[in-house]
Order: structure tokens, then C-alpha cells, then sequence
């Protein structure tokens, strides 16, 4: 393929400002043995500069948007719709599930678009997924997991009874834990949250806060814990 069109195969984390970040995740997850992926391909950000560097119309929309104060929703909804329409372009078992009701499906047109479809009431609480596809996914996701090294969020589809991978991204909302390989049980809380820091120190400001305090401070990817298992033990 040309410079302006990389197939995933030709992407990786390094072509990050070429394809942006999904482009650079699907290019990842391409290269992992075992992941079902469709084929697929990425415009590049070059392709996109040139056709809308001269684009008087586009550049002019760019300039009203920043021009706008953030509270200004309703100019900000109007100009973001016309600057759209130019880029049209636990241990391998089941521990407990929950099924949810379901009253509306979307299905794909093949001329294009989707249309909805109310669901019979005898089919609203099916289970979607039978539970070896359920444990099939689970597999896949564990092994996305390990590939990347931390707990991944990933978007999937089901075609001819494959799953295949769409998107991933690493779940940025978990905080890990300090890992201590005890065989006990431990109780801890954020000494960060407490303080309302919730961004990783530098190592300099968390050696500090460990000699100013003299509570048991662990961290773990840059925030402090306090173990507070003493408190809550029976």
C-alpha cells in the first residue's frame, strides 16, 4: 500500500502519529498469534492533511469552533456536525452471570446504514452468548492482557460463530495494588485519593512522603497505599 494507506500488518505503537491511537492498537493486536482480527487498513494522517490543507471551507469551520466559548454548546453541536461531514471517510468457568433484558436490536443494511427492530418479549431475556463463547471471549481477553501487560478494554464482533477483535485500549481507570506475595490477606487505601492527587508521583515526592510519615506507606506505578489491614483485622 502507498504512504497514505497502511494495512494493520504494516502498523505497530511506533506509527502512533501516522495512524493515531486506534490505528496503532488494531496494528498491535494484529501481530498476536490467536486473535481473530478482519483485515483492515488505516488512512494516515498525511492523506488527511492534504485533503483539507486547502480546504477553504473546513478551515474556515475550524476557526469559527475555536472561537467559541466552551459554555456556547448549542454553536459549538452546529459547528461540530458540519465539520463531521467532511470525514465520512475465574479460572476457565463460569462463576456467575447476569442477563440483561433486551428490547431493541440493531441490525446492518447491505445497502448501507441500520435499522432497528424491536425484540419479541420471549427472546428479551435470552442469553446472548452460550457459555463456551462466553469462556472463548474470556480466553482471548486474558490473552490480549498479557500480551500488552495490563487489563485491556476491548471492542469485539461476532461473524460465523469467530470472534473477532475490532479495538482495544488499556483501562485507564484501575489503580493497581501493591503486589505482596504473602499468602495473606491485605486491606489498603489510597493515600493519593485522600490528598486528591491522583496522578503517579515522581519517585523523589513519594521517598519523601515515606520518611515524613510514619505510617506504612507501599506504592505501587507511582501512588502510595496505606495497608491498613491491622485496622479491619478480626
Amino acid at each position: 500500500m502507498n504512504s497514505y494507506v497502511l494495512g494493520f500488518q504494516e502498523i505497530n505503537k511506533t506509527k502512533l502519529a501516522i495512524v493515531g491511537g486506534k490505528g496503532a492498537n488494531l496494528g498491535e493486536l494484529s501481530r498476536i498469534k490467536g486473535i481473530q482480527m478482519p483485515e483492515g487498513f488505516c488512512v494516515t494522517t498525511e492523506a488527511y492533511k492534504e485533503i483539507i490543507g486547502n480546504n477553504e471551507e473546513f478551515n474556515s469551520l475550524l476557526d469559527r469552533l475555536s472561537l467559541l466559548k466552551a459554555d456556547n454548546r448549542e454553536g459549538i453541536s452546529e459547528i461540530s456536525a458540519k465539520i463531521r461531514k467532511f470525514n465520512k471517510v475465574c479460572d476457565g468457568r463460569i462463576i456467575d452471570k447476569k442477563i440483561s433484558t433486551k428490547k431493541l436490536a440493531i441490525y446492518a443494511l447491505k445497502e448501507g446504514g441500520t435499522e432497528e427492530e424491536k425484540i419479541e418479549a420471549d427472546r428479551q431475556n435470552r442469553q446472548t452468548l452460550t457459555d463456551e463463547q462466553a469462556l472463548e471471549l474470556e480466553k482471548t481477553g486474558r490473552q490480549i492482557e498479557a500480551y500488552f501487560g495490563r487489563p485491556q478494554d476491548i471492542e469485539w464482533c461476532l461473524y460465523e460463530n469467530k470472534f473477532f477483535i475490532v479495538q482495544r485500549r488499556p483501562i485507564t481507570t484501575l489503580y493497581p495494588i501493591p503486589d505482596v506475595q504473602d499468602g495473606k490477606n491485605h486491606v489498603y487505601m489510597s493515600f493519593s485519593h485522600q490528598q486528591m492527587m491522583t496522578d503517579a508521583m515522581k519517585p523523589l515526592g513519594l521517598s519523601g512522603r515515606r520518611r515524613i510519615y510514619t505510617i506504612c506507606l507501599s506504592r505501587n506505578s507511582g501512588r502510595p497505599f496505606v495497608q491498613t489491614s491491622w485496622i479491619t483485622a478480626s
